[in-house]
């Protein structure tokens, strides 16, 4: 399911919750983990070449899957600075 969401003259194709107070946003081919009560980015993954369409944690909620408009998945570690795996 694709959620836009427009952020002030961006758009945002994917969004989730992360901790009570940090969302993930799927924003180009970026993704940007952002702290709510302030706005600030707390990490940002890159990696797809196209739009982020979804993303999923696994139940541990140490790693996220995200696909991408460029026809490739990608799981990210969230405690290992986003080391990646296509």
């Amino acid at each position: 399911m694709v959620r836009v969401i427009y952020a002030g003259a961006e758009l945002i194709f994917s969004m989730i919750h992360l901790e009570k107070d940090m969302i993930v946003l799927g924003k180009d081919p970026n993704i940007e983990i952002i702290r709510l009560y302030d706005g600030s980015l707390v990490k940002k993954l890159i990696g797809h070449k196209g739009i982020v369409r979804d993303l999923l944690y696994l139940e541990d909620r140490k790693q996220l899957v995200s696909a991408s408009q460029d026809q490739t998945i990608r799981i990210w570690n969230l405690e290992d600075e986003g080391a990646c795996n296509t």
